[in-house]
């Protein structure tokens, strides 16, 4: 499994790459963005600001908690 993380997953790139990486079975997915983003199964949601370092940090805390390890 290859594990990627998304930040700015609302916007018109991130919901594109959300979808593209949430259509292939051997990746585990995490997104972020400052809105709420629509119920995925399988894809671990978060909050976050990028504008905020702790916030994008917090992301990759827990992609690293949940899946073992960040790839892309």
């Amino acid at each position: 499994m290859t594990v990627v993380a998304i930040t700015g997953a609302g916007g018109a790139l991130g919901t594109a790459l959300s979808e593209h990486f949430a259509a292939k079975p051997d990746v585990d997915l995490v997104v972020s963005d400052v809105t709420a983003l629509p119920e995925r199964d399988g894809v671990e949601q978060l909050a976050a600001d990028v504008s905020d370092v702790d916030q994008v940090q917090a992301v990759v805390d827990r992609a690293v908690e949940r899946f073992g390890r960040l790839d892309v």
